[in-house]
């Protein structure tokens, strides 16, 4: 598709394409970053009748070859990620994103499962990624978890899901 603003000169706001929407599914965390902008403390989700809505709202404004990124607070603390990922790649989108800190992926292989049973080859994980030292974790998200984020690494190769380190 069409990606990216029109010229200046335009005055055809129609035109001009965004061509990624972020859907924050959730304001809950499980962490509690020192250097986070987000007040992800909370326990609010979207229910799924509001991501469709956001996602064919999307959709309808960017056609097809869009993509898509659920990010929060923590995406995968949504009780129906897994849903609204389906619900996502049953669009014409190009591409899925998940934006996480990687814990519950780590955490619960199931899930990994589930998102690849799901993904259509579609889906793509941005790790929150630091470092690979306890320390940087520390101070960066305020627990040591290097550990957490190569075993969620590590159940994400094993089972075929894309993930990208993004340096936050």
């Amino acid at each position: 598709s069409d990606c990216g603003p029109t010229p200046a000169v335009s005055t055809d706001q129609a035109a001009n394409k965004t061509c990624t929407v972020l859907v924050e599914v959730t304001d809950a965390c499980n962490l509690a970053c020192p250097t986070c902008f987000a007040d992800s403390d909370g326990s609010v989700h979207l229910t799924m009748d509001q991501i469709k809505a956001s996602l064919d709202g999307f959709i309808e404004q960017e056609g097809v070859g869009a993509v898509v990124q659920f990010s929060g607070g923590e995406p995968t603390m949504h009780p129906q990620i897994v849903k609204a990922v389906k619900e996502a790649i049953a669009r014409p989108t190009e591409v899925v994103m998940i934006n996480t800190n990687g814990i519950k992926l780590a955490q619960d292989e199931d899930l990994v499962k589930r998102l690849v049973d799901a993904s259509e080859h579609k889906l793509e994980i941005y790790l929150q990624f630091d470092g690979f030292t306890d320390d940087v974790n520390q101070t960066m998200r305020g627990v040591k978890m290097a550990d957490l984020k190569m075993k969620a690494i590590e159940n994400m190769l094993k089972h075929g899901l894309p993930v990208n380190l993004a340096a936050v």
